[in-house]
C-alpha cells in the first residue's frame, strides 16, 4: 500500500504504469515525459464553396497584368505605358551601277558630253562632205581632250555610213579636232571648230571591243586610233 504522500508523488502513464515524479511536481500539474507525447488529431479543412468561373482557376495568365488574383470582372489592369519603337535603320545606299562605256558611251546625266561629241562629229562629217564622202551619222561615240599650247585638242570616234545607201555597213571614224584661239588663225576665239583629220577604221563589228590608243599620249583607252596613222594626226607623244 502507498501512503497519501507517496499516491501523490506519483502519476500514471499511458502504459498504466506508475512513476514517481521528481520533487516540485504536483497531481495536479505533473510533469509529463517529453518522449511520451500523444499524437493531436489532424484538423481537416473546411470544404470551400466553388469556384463561380472554374474556367478561370490556375491560370496564372490572366493575373500578369491585374491588381491582385481577382476573377477576371474584378480585375483593374495597370496603366502601362507603351514601349517605344525601335527606330528603323537607316537603308544603305545602294551602289551606282558600273556603266560599260563600250555599250553606250554617254550614261544618263551626261547630256554636256553627249553635246560637245555631236558638235565633233557634224564638224567631221562636214569635213568627209567637202572631200567628196558623204556619209550619215549613226551614233557619237567617246572622245578624249586635251588642254594645249592655246587650246584644246579633241580626238573622237563615230559611227556612220555612207548615205543612200541601205546596204552599207557601219564604219567606225576617227577624227581629231582642234579648237584654238583667234591669234593661231583659226577663227573667233573658243567658238570655231577645225578639223584636222578623220579617217574610217573599218566596219565596227570587225573591230576587237578592246580599244587601242595606240600610245596616244592625248587620249584615255575608250578611244580607237587608226593603225597606221593619217595626215596630220598628232600622237602627242614626246
Amino acid at each position: 500500500m502507498t501512503t497519501g504522500c507517496e499516491y501523490a508523488l506519483r502519476s500514471r502513464d499511458r502504459g498504466g504504469r506508475y512513476n514517481l515524479r521528481s520533487k516540485g511536481s504536483s497531481p495536479l500539474f505533473p510533469i509529463r515525459n517529453p518522449k511520451i507525447q500523444k499524437s493531436r488529431p489532424r484538423v481537416q479543412n473546411k470544404p470551400t464553396a466553388p469556384s463561380p468561373n472554374p474556367k478561370h482557376d490556375n491560370n496564372p495568365s490572366l493575373f500578369k497584368n491585374s491588381r491582385s488574383a481577382l476573377p477576371p470582372f474584378q480585375q483593374t489592369p495597370f496603366q502601362q505605358t507603351p514601349p517605344k519603337p525601335k527606330p528603323k535603320p537607316k537603308p544603305k545606299p545602294e551602289p551606282e551601277p558600273e556603266h560599260d562605256y563600250l555599250v553606250d558611251p554617254f550614261p544618263p546625266g551626261c547630256e554636256d558630253m553627249e553635246r560637245v561629241a555631236r558638235r565633233l562629229v557634224n564638224e567631221s562629217l562636214s569635213y568627209l562632205r567637202e572631200q567628196g564622202h558623204n556619209y550619215e551619222l549613226v551614233k557619237p561615240d567617246l572622245y578624249a581632250a586635251s588642254v594645249v599650247a592655246g587650246g584644246v585638242r579633241f580626238h573622237c570616234n563615230f559611227k556612220a555610213k555612207r548615205a543612200n545607201d541601205p546596204c552599207a555597213p557601219v564604219e567606225m571614224f576617227f577624227t581629231q579636232v582642234g579648237h584654238f584661239r583667234e591669234e593661231l588663225g583659226y577663227g573667233s576665239p573658243w567658238k570655231d571648230l577645225k578639223v584636222e583629220c578623220c579617217v574610217s577604221l573599218g566596219e565596227s563589228d570587225a573591230l576587237p571591243r578592246e580599244r587601242d590608243r595606240r600610245g596616244c599620249a592625248y587620249c584615255c583607252g575608250y578611244v580607237h586610233h587608226p593603225v597606221d596613222g593619217c595626215e596630220g594626226i598628232i600622237w602627242g607623244r614626246g
